[in-house]
């Protein structure tokens, strides 16, 4: 069975920006309102909030609320213009940093994203301790988050958006998102009106009701949603970018800085990685490494090789000449190292010529690999194979 992590942001647009390290700062403390372009605003009879951080909201700080209202209600009240792009930005780093619990996150909506954890937990001790670590983290950041865990993205949805928020057992959702209010379906509002105005309060009360009596009544919209929700249909997820089935995870017992701390977790991953590759017989051909830094970010550096490879030496070379750009910043937690694409590698057969060939063959693969870590990509495989008939035709 698969488990799914919903993420919900409820302060987004107006906690993104903040970082740990402005906790000094006299804007840091103060309440935040945003609000759209001036001309949008005046256009809709005056400027208004479009969204809060968590201390303006626990002062009575609403969206839609006037902003004259608003600094009136609250004159220490600090106002920002909303930027649409940059949160959608910010949230596409962040869910590139929590790549470092699962390969497969995706951004949901505007203000969350959906993390599958699936073979995942038992690498942090546990669903309970992951969620735990998860939500800690972002908190560290200054955001606002409600965090669930469930069999189905629909059920983690409704439980972070409409219940508690935490971790429901293997095959409970459907007793536990029974009390919640509809709105945890995640349908329109002028559906979510209707059922309401009947009396169909909460999802325990759609469950009850006969599947054909409410297709008809209410649309497959409301079906479906309940077909996601029980996971008897699969909901389509665009993760932000595609699973390796070869990747290997390090986390650092305390945050690392300096250049032979990055070697040593790199060697250490390396080792496993093509430890896998082995078993599988395949041979790597890109493989990306990277960093996760305490502050919330991410870099990452990226090798290819002319042929496929399991040549320890030989992969080191090609990040050693670009680990100078990773800038560990306030420390190193985590390392991920990951074979974006792979191939075939069969077991190495001794030739007639005892070898000099392949080996040849090799050496000027691993030639070429360098080049293109160099900046010489148009340099590739064909060109390698040019390069090796050449080279036997010379005298010796």
């Amino acid at each position: 069975m698969r488990r799914w992590v919903s993420l919900w942001f409820p302060h987004w647009p107006a906690e993104h920006w903040r970082r740990p390290s402005d906790a000094g700062s006299p804007d840091q403390a103060r309440p935040l309102a945003l609000i759209a372009c001036q001309r949008i605003g005046r256009a809709q009879g005056g400027l208004r909030v479009v969204a809060v951080d968590a201390r303006a909201a626990a002062e009575g700080i609403a969206p839609g609320l006037p902003i004259a209202d608003a600094r009136a209600l609250l004159p220490s009240l600090q106002v920002r213009e909303s930027d649409p792009r940059a949160d959608a930005g910010a949230l596409e780093r962040l869910a590139r940093w929590c790549t470092r619990y699962t390969p497969i996150v995706a951004r949901d909506g505007s203000d969350g994203m959906l993390l599958d954890i699936t073979g995942c937990a038992h690498l942090f001790g546990g669903e309970v301790a992951l969620l735990a670590g998860l939500t800690q983290r972002l908190q560290g950041f200054g955001l606002t988050v409600r965090a669930a865990l469930a069999d189905t993205p629909a059920s983690a949805w409704a439980w972070s958006h409409a219940g508690p928020g935490g971790v429901l057992p293997e095959g409970s959702s459907r007793t536990a998102v029974a009390p919640l209010p509809v709105t945890g379906l995640r349908l329109p509002d002028a559906l979510t009106g209707e059922l309401m105005r009947m009396g169909l309060r909460r999802i325990g009360d759609l469950l009850a009701l006969p599947r054909a009596p409410l297709a008809a009544r209410f649309g497959e919209t409301l079906t479906r949603r309940l077909d996601l929700l029980l996971g008897r249909e699969a909901e389509p997820i665009a993760p932000l970018h595609p699973s390796s089935p070869f990747r290997r995870h390090l986390a650092c017992a305390e945050p690392i800085a300096t250049r032979a701390d990055i070697d040593r977790g790199l060697e250490h991953l390396l080792e496993l990685l093509l430890g896998d590759l082995d078993r599988a017989g395949q041979g790597l051909r890109r493989c990306g490494f990277s960093v996760f830094i305490v502050d919330g970010g991410v870099q990452r550096i990226e090798i290819g090789t002319a042929r496929p490879s399991r040549d320890r030496r030989h992969l080191l070379r090609l990040f050693a000449e670009k680990l100078e750009r990773i800038d560990p910043g306030f420390g190193i937690e985590a390392m991920l190292l990951e074979a974006s694409l792979t191939q075939a590698l069969p077991p190495a057969q001794v030739a007639l010529d005892d070898g000099q060939r392949e080996a040849e063959e090799t050496a000027l693969a691993q030639l070429v690999a360098r080049a293109a870590a160099l900046g010489h990509a148009a340099i590739g495989i064909a060109d390698c194979n040019t390069l090796a008939g050449v080279v036997r035709m010379q005298p010796s």
